[in-house]
């Protein structure tokens, strides 16, 4: 786990009842978006959440959108012991470490919330998820944006951009640097990317997180999610492909 970083340290500890009600609070706008998502695709048989930790928003999804049967993985069993409490199908997975341990076409939806940036392995965590999907399954992928508006103005004055990843798993000058971070992009980048890996995009919306700008700032913000490019992060609706899609 050391090639993970500080990711190892925070995300093999389970939460506290408080650390998991301040994350369902700070990620509200994030919550919601995705069960109104969740609530619109034909086939919630079988919905695995990655990142799940305690397994407190997996439990939340379930129950909200009517999921039948609900999977949680995380990096370490710590997390996943109250997972299980909740009536989460729980794994234990590293990726890039080893396959994901579930059967190919397994599932009808996957879940990703706020975790690809965490990777340093995209592709090799794409290939899994593209492979445990069933065919024409839904994969949802939730991310920042480095072109965040409220970025473009912080890097003309020579500041980093919100939640860029930091030159060191220790150490930022900055408070908007995350040290938790490998990969922060654009629209663009990502969804050639997901091309790449055999999936078609359906739709991207952006959110922000209410509590991250103070008024009227955190108005503009909440105006400008209608506007994906622009948005503080973006939920990417996307489908399983026949097969992959490989540019030269």
């Amino acid at each position: 786990m050391a090639s993970l970083g500080s990711n190892a340290i925070q995300y093999s500890q389970a939460l506290t009842e408080e650390e998991e009600k301040l994350e369902f609070k700070w990620a509200d706008q994030k919550i919601r978006l995705l069960i109104k998502t969740l609530q619109k695709l034909p086939d919630l048989q079988r919905v695995a959440d990655f990142g799940c930790r305690t397994g407190g928003q997996a439990a939340y999804y379930k129950t909200q959108a009517g999921i039948k049967e609900m999977h949680g993985f995380e990096i370490s069993d710590a997390p996943l012991e109250m997972a299980r409490q909740r009536g989460i199908i729980t794994h234990q997975w590293i990726s890039g470490s080893a396959p994901c341990p579930v059967e190919s076409d397994f599932f009808s939806v996957v879940i990703a919330g706020d975790l690809i940036e965490h990777l340093m392995d995209t592709d090799a965590f794409l290939d899994e998820l593209y492979r445990i999907l069933r065919p024409n399954g839904y994969l949802m992928i939730t991310t920042p944006n480095l072109a965040w508006w409220w970025s473009r103005f912080r890097f003309l004055f020579g500041k980093v951009p919100g939640g860029m990843g930091s030159v060191s798993f220790k150490h930022s000058k900055d408070r908007a640097v995350d040290k938790n971070h490998l990969r922060v992009s654009v629209n663009s980048e990502w969804l050639h990317l997901f091309k790449q890996h055999g999936f078609d995009l359906i739709s991207v919306t952006g959110y922000n997180y209410p509590k991250l700008l103070r008024e009227p700032l955190n108005t503009l913000d909440r105006f400008l999610t209608r506007y994906p490019d622009v948005a503080h992060s973006n939920l990417f609706l996307l489908r399983k492909l026949d097969a992959p899609v490989i540019d030269s």
